[in-house]
Formats: C-alpha cells, sequence, structure tokens
C-alpha cells in the first residue's frame, strides 16, 4: 500500500512511528499519525487541523500514559495499531468513495481514513479538543477532491 502513497503521506507514515517512538510506545497509534499530520506547516492539512483549533501541544499533552517500554533499536520498525490499520483501509475506501482512487494517497486521503475510524485515539482526541467530526469530515473531502484536481 505504501507505494501508491505521496512523498507527504510517507513522510506522516514515518513521522508517526518517531512520534511512537519518542512516546515509548510499543506500536504506532492514530494519535502518533495525528501528530504527524500537524508537522505540516506549509500543508493544507495541517493548515486544517490548527484552523479547527487542533494544536500539536494540545494533542501531545493529551496523549495517553503508556507504560514504559524498552529502548527499542533506531531501526527497529513499530508495528502498527489495529485502528491505524483500519484508519490506511478507511483511507483507501475515502478515496473510492471521492472517485480520486487512481490518484496516490495523500495527507488530506491519513487525515480523513483517521476521521473515520470513530474509536480511535486520535478521532477521540480530536473530539476533546472540540472538533466536530462530521463538519471537519467534510472540510477533509474538499481537501481530498482539491489536490486531485490540482494534478
Amino acid at each position: 500500500m505504501f507505494e501508491r502513497c505521496t512523498p507527504g503521506a510517507l513522510q506522516v507514515v514515518v513521522c508517526a512511528g518517531e512520534e511512537a517512538r519518542a512516546s515509548r510506545s510499543a506500536q504506532v497509534d492514530t494519535d502518533h499519525v495525528l501528530l504527524a499530520l500537524l508537522r505540516g506547516d506549509d500543508d493544507a492539512t495541517g493548515r486544517a487541523l490548527r484552523a479547527a483549533g487542533v494544536q500539536a501541544s494540545a494533542v501531545q499533552a493529551r496523549l495517553p500514559e503508556r507504560p514504559s517500554q524498552e529502548a527499542l533499536s533506531e531501526t527497529a520498525r513499530l508495528p502498527f495499531s489495529p485502528a491505524t490499520k483500519k484508519l490506511f483501509e478507511q483511507a483507501l475506501r475515502a478515496g473510492v468513495r471521492l472517485r480520486v482512487e487512481s490518484r496516490p494517497i495523500t495527507r488530506a486521503l491519513l487525515l480523513r481514513g483517521l476521521l473515520d475510524v470513530e474509536d480511535s485515539a486520535g478521532a477521540r482526541l480530536l473530539q476533546d479538543l472540540g472538533v466536530d467530526l462530521n463538519a471537519f469530515a467534510q472540510i477533509c473531502d474538499d481537501l481530498v477532491v482539491a489536490a486531485a484536481s490540482d494534478d
């Protein structure tokens, strides 16, 4: 699946792994993906999140306490949580629904996938920060379609 990702989406996956490692998590969860999406200063997805009132510092402050893990090798690849796997699946489904399935997976599709995994840590964090997931999903759909039409 990662071969279908844009460089920006691949960077989100890499950054999510870094966030998971920094929080000493044993797996990459959707809250790590959310933090990685917020790293994009010049990216429409990051700007949309910030416009909705979501700041990286607020997300980090709400990260769940995770039991301390033994130091992992810097090169060890952390597994994705079931919710993160579902996020990728939902991103692909959103692409089909929005008729951009022939396009690469973008950062906006990853965010849309996160919103569709409603019981995930990332979606709960957004709700805790006051984001209306249904309204924000429409914004994400618009970002996905706009990115596809820019090609």
